[in-house]
């Protein structure tokens, strides 16, 4: 045999020998790391002690709700119980917690806990969900370098309160990372180079006390901040975002520095050119740009940031212009003059806060959008705006005043308002000053809250004017406002003084439940023609003010209004069937005349009888008797013919007018007198005593006779023959009850 063939055999057979021990290290080496059940880490946790593993495998799940633990009672809303499975028992953990550099080989379940020490998963990999919704870490919580990569992360709504929150380098490859409505209330929040590309990354509603750090940071997919608050620096320095960046309503306290290119205001400048669209979404623009008096096609700055002032004083946009989602953080944001009449203006969510806003005068011929939009580096200026479509301006916020003077709202609705489901609202910070604003459709303050006074002097709503559930905490003024549509205040809340003086209410005027705490209610002059000023169950503090006002087919109701120290109606007047209904309401004087009211006085005993009373306490008596005679005379006229209560006030009201009029008591006496002496001369009923017994009594003579007696027992000069003596009798004993009648009567209408 050649040596050749013995030599590659020979080669051959030793390969096959050795492959399996050249094949081992490209498989990998043997896991040498410690298994650890998940129910030995669950048995430290139960008994207090701590958990400290470092390169382990934890086999099994992480699941605390089976844990005899202590409890904290915590509120929960019925969607948190019903479809997260919260209880509204949180578990107390007082171990300390540190996994660092190992592998959970199961679920995580650290939802609604509450941890009183540290937390560490520093370089950890959840093969697994994970799970720590609701839960509040009291000490230091460490994800650095964590893996998330068997399912989603679960954050949404967690207080890290202990300290900072290290998420740095974390990878979140398995699922969404979910961080909605998370409270970094203890320190800074790092994500610095950490990588969302499972999902899509939440961090909608969540608020940053300190630094917000996503410096270099990957998102995959989507990444929304809707409606973050971040009180610190924000840093997105150098992220990239493949899908969706949403930040629209952020506030951002202090510097911000997104992933976005960055771009002169120069630049941009030379590159414009006419006729063309000018489109600069989701960018730095750093420096000045100012396109005033321009004539401009469509324009979108969309989610941008301004580093620098913007002015686009008096520019004509001919087509849509869209700043949704942009930061005006470089300085004033001027559109004075500007002239949005060739598309929509859309402002949602963008963030003034580099300085004052000026509007002024600017003319918005299509739908102006401005819904979250956050006013908090200035005062915004909206005088003489002109509004020809929609303008919403839902959930914005004012930090520092609102002018809207002399604003023209023409289009088919203006719209201030919030709704009550989100835990968002319509803020005024500053004075919100809509004096002299036209309003031609409806007007939407629904749920607004004023933390300054509020002006409306002088405003025309010609439509419906909502400001229901509206907090105006500083002073509110609707004085000379004109209300054509219904005036809505149902349970608004005045904390300062309300004016509506000489205030024009056309339509229903609605103030049921409202609450009246400041020093008074002003309706000095108003005038009610709409059908209903309804006061009902309204709350008020101090002096409500009705006087001079004018209430004309209107039903005027203050049922079951609390707290009225004094109401005034002096000089007000009810014309063509307008009523005042005063049940149960609760005053300690009303100051108005009888005869202004009579007419329109809703019945009821106890309104009635609280009336009187309080017309005698201030010395208005007149009043007090005539509205005594009222009140009898409804209530004897609702009586039935079967009660024996109708008659007997039948009586008193014919004999002495209930005790309140003499002129009754003395016409009934005089009648009396006047019939018993006709009857004495017709009938020849008496004669002379000392006389011809056939001598006739004259009228004069009899009349005499019958007011003798009367009013006394007779001189003897005159007496009565045998056949009328019972009449004579009848006559003195009807003589003495009246006189006695009306000396009670008197002494009632005159000794007080």
């Amino acid at each position: 045999m050649r040596p050749a063939p013995i030599l590659a055999l020979t080669l051959a057979l030793a390969l096959t020998l050795l492959a399996p021990l050249l094949a081992s290290p490209a498989q990998g080496a043997p896991d040498s790391r410690v298994v650890i059940q998940a129910s030995e880490i669950l048995a430290k946790i139960e008994n207090g002690e701590p958990v400290e593993y470092d390169g382990v495998i934890v086999e099994g799940d992480l699941d605390l709700s089976g844990l005899d633990l202590p409890t904290e009672h915590v509120e929960r809303t019925e969607l948190e119980i019903k479809y997260l499975h919260l209880s509204e028992e949180a578990k107390v953990v007082k171990s300390s917690i540190s996994i660092t550099n190992s592998e959970i080989r199961g679920n995580t379940n650290f939802n609604n806990a509450i941890f009183r020490e540290q937390v560490n998963f520093e370089n950890t990999k959840f093969t697994g969900d994970a799970g720590f919704l609701r839960s509040n870490f009291s000490g230091y919580a460490n994800f650095r370098e964590a893996q998330f990569s068997g399912g989603a992360a679960y954050f949404g709504e967690a207080q890290f309160s202990g300290g900072a929150a290290y998420f740095g380098e974390a990878q979140f490859s398995g699922g969404d990372a979910y961080f909605g409505e998370a409270q970094f209330s203890g320190g800074d929040a790092y994500f610095g180079e950490a990588q969302f590309s499972g999902g899509d990354a939440n961090f909608l509603g969540a608020n940053f006390s300190g630094d917000a750090d996503f410096e270099r940071a990957q998102f995959s997919s989507d990444v929304d901040f809707t409606g973050a608050q971040v009180r610190g620096d924000a840093n997105f320095s150098g992220a990239q975002v493949i899908g969706y960046a949403n930040f629209m309503g952020a506030q951002f306290s202090r510097y911000v520095d997104f992933f976005r290119e960055k771009i002169l205001a120069s630049e941009i400048l030379g590159n414009i050119k006419p006729g063309e669209p000018i489109e600069y979404n989701s960018v730095i623009i750093e420096g000045d740009l100012d396109l005033s008096q321009r004539t401009l096609k469509t324009v979108r700055f969309n989610n941008t940031v301004f580093w620098g002032s913007v002015t686009f004083e008096g520019t004509n946009f001919t087509e849509d212009a869209w700043f949704q989602g942009a930061n005006f953080g470089g300085g004033d944001a001027n559109f004075g003059g500007a002239n949005f009449n060739g598309g929509d203006a859309n402002f949602g969510g963008a963030n003034f806060s580099g300085g004052d806003a000026y509007f002024v005068e600017a003319e918005f011929g299509n739908n102006a959008d401005f819904k979250k939009a956050n006013f908090s580096g200035g005062a915004a200026y909206f005088w003489g705006a002109n509004f020809s479509s929609g303008a919403d301006f839902g959930e914005a916020n004012f930090s520092s005043g609102a002018d809207f003077g002399e604003a023209n709202f023409s289009g088919n609705y203006a719209y201030f308002a919030t709704q009550l489901s989100s835990n968002e609202w319509q803020i005024y910070s500053g004075a919100a000053d809509f004096s002299g604003a036209n309003f031609s459709s409806g007007a939407d303050f629904y749920g607004a809250q004023f933390s300054g006074d509020a002006h409306f002097t002088g405003a025309n709503f010609s439509g419906d004017a909502d400001f229901w559930v509206a907090v105006f905490s500083g002073d509110a003024h609707f004085t000379g406002a004109n209300f054509n549509g219904d005036a809505d205040f149902w349970e608004a809340v005045f904390s300062g003084d309300a004016h509506f003086t000489g205030a024009n209410f056309s339509g229903g005027a609605h103030f049921y439940g409202a609450q009246f705490s400041g020093s008074y209610a002003n309706f000095w002059r108003a005038n009610f023609s709409g059908g209903y000023a309804d006061f009902g169950y309204a709350v008020f503090s101090e002096d409500v003010y009705f006087e001079d006002s004018s209430f004309y087919h209107t039903n005027l109701t203050l049922e079951d209004a609390k707290n009225i120290r004094v109401l005034r109606l002096s000089d007000a007047t009810f014309e063509n069937k307008s009523t005042i209904c005063l049940n149960e309401t609760d005053y300690e004087r009303l100051y108005v005349h009888w005869d202004q009211i009579k007419d329109g006085f809703v019945y009821n005993g106890e309104a009635y009888l609280t009336l009187i009373k309080n017309f005698r306490n201030i010395e208005y008596f007149e009043d007090a008797d005539v509205c005594y005679y009222q009140y009898r005379r409804e209530r004897q006229a609702m009586r039935s013919w079967g009660e024996t209560a109708k008659y007997t006030d039948i009586l008193g009201w014919v004999t002495c007018g209930y005790g309140v009029r003499v002129r009754n008591t003395l016409a009934l006496g005089l009648a009396v007198v006047f019939v018993c002496a006709v009857y004495y001369w017709r009938k020849d009923a008496i004669r002379r005593l000392k006389g011809d017994e056939n001598e006739k009594a004259g009228f004069w003579d009899a009349f005499y006779f019958s007011m003798m007696t009367f009013t006394t027992v007779g001189y003897g000069d005159w007496y009565p023959l045998d056949k009328h003596r019972r009449w004579v009798m009848i006559e003195g004993i009807l003589g003495w009850l009246l006189l006695s009648l009306f000396l009670v009567t008197l002494a009632n209408v005159i000794i007080r």
